[in-house]
């Protein structure tokens, strides 16, 4: 394996679902769509499908035109990365577009840009990443204005524009630790740590890419063995490019153990 597979390796590791218990579609149905999803992605195939299903039904049956929205966003986290998913996005547009409220829509145009970024059609990513962030910005959405960053950071890092996709990693990063916002929306903090620990690492900065892989580590070994297990990927890459090939060895075994007992969606 030379270096130039191992620094490859690294654009497998900016997007993670994990698994949780299912959980009763009432409790789904009668959250907000930001209380639902973190443990929605976390849900395995079958319940995804299952409560997806039974949300949007139940929407369209109360003609509840939010739920109706979210209930086309669960159906296109629920076949995420499928060029499905790419037209739940738009249904989730088409519903949304009549609300006061423009946040599921501005959420809607950023789930587009990432269906459309796991297709590989890196141009209309941007492009629905750009609206994403004017409408988060009308509604004065920082969280969502940060969500929208990241991910042009992850397709910055695609394009080979890795200064730029390292900048905007740092300042996120720092931008939910220097507000005490790493608790308070732990998933995008750790996808933030994650990523700017594999930026560090793509532009050769290797150890403060060490630092930050650790600290993942640290940080997950308890929390969240999917993401724990790229923590560790990252760091065994991380570790053969400065050629120390132990470390490299030992980190490799341990995340392909978690890999093999996770479901990869």
């Amino acid at each position: 394996m030379n270096k130039s597979t191992v620094k490859s390796f690294f654009y497998f590791l900016f997007f993670y679902i994990g698994t949780i218990n299912g959980q009763n579609i009432d409790s789904f149905y009668n959250s907000s769509l930001a209380n639902i999803e973190e443990d929605f992605i976390r849900l395995n195939r079958v319940d995804k499908i299952n409560i997806s299903k039974a949300y949007l039904l139940k929407a369209k049956q109360d003609n509840n035109p939010i739920k109706i929205a979210n209930g086309y966003y669960l159906k296109t986290l629920t076949y995420s990365h499928k060029k499905v998913a790419v037209i739940y996005t738009d249904s989730i547009i088409q519903a949304s577009a009549v609300l006061e409220d423009k946040t599921i829509l501005a959420k809607g145009y950023l789930q587009k840009g990432i269906q459309n970024y796991y297709q590989s059609q890196y141009n209309a990513a941007l492009d629905n990443y750009i609206i994403a962030k004017k409408y988060f910005e009308k509604t004065n959405n920082k969280i969502g204005i940060l969500t929208v960053r990241h991910y042009i950071g992850v397709l910055k890092s695609v394009s080979f524009k890795l200064d730029e996709s390292l900048q905007l990693f740092k300042d996120n990063f720092n931008y939910l630790v220097n507000n005490n916002l790493d608790t308070v929306y732990r998933s995008q903090y750790l996808k933030s740590l994650l990523s700017l620990s594999v930026s560090y690492s793509r532009n050769e900065i290797l150890d403060s890419a060490e630092v930050y892989f650790l600290k993942g580590i640290k940080e997950t070994k308890n929390e969240d063995e999917y993401l724990y297990s790229h923590f560790l990927a990252g760091y065994g890459a991380n570790s053969y490019i400065k050629q120390d090939y132990n470390t490299s060895l030992d980190n490799f075994k341990k995340a392909t153990y978690f890999l093999k007992t996770k479901e990869i969606v």
